[in-house]
């Protein structure tokens, strides 16, 4: 548990950093606790997908431990499901051309 809060620490450093970490006053995103080994962000701002903001993800995840992973959400706003596992060495797309639920066919 303590590394896990110490991943989730640096996380919250690198996003609530980020230029686009806020929409009109509210957060754009939140880290969810997924246990031991992981954790998931949910987000709603396509600039969470650039490929600098996921190689500082990743950096994150190396200075820590090289088992985690990080999942990366786009919210509905973003369209079609979003995601990406993010690992130290690797980014898996996790895409989906899926609606959302309760969107407009």
């Amino acid at each position: 548990m303590e590394q896990w809060e110490a991943v989730y620490a640096d996380l919250e450093v690198l996003l609530s950093g980020l230029p686009f970490a806020k929409a009109n006053g509210s957060a754009a995103y939140y880290i969810v606790d997924y246990g031991d080994g992981q954790h998931k962000i949910e987000c709603q701002a396509a600039e969470f997908f650039d490929p600098e903001i996921l190689s500082a993800i990743q950096a994150v995840i190396r200075k820590h431990a090289s088992e985690w992973e990080v999942i990366l959400v786009g919210g509905p706003k973003l369209g079609p499901q979003q995601a990406l596992s993010i690992y130290p060495n690797d980014i898996v797309p996790r895409w989906s051309t899926a609606q959302w639920y309760g969107d407009d066919a």
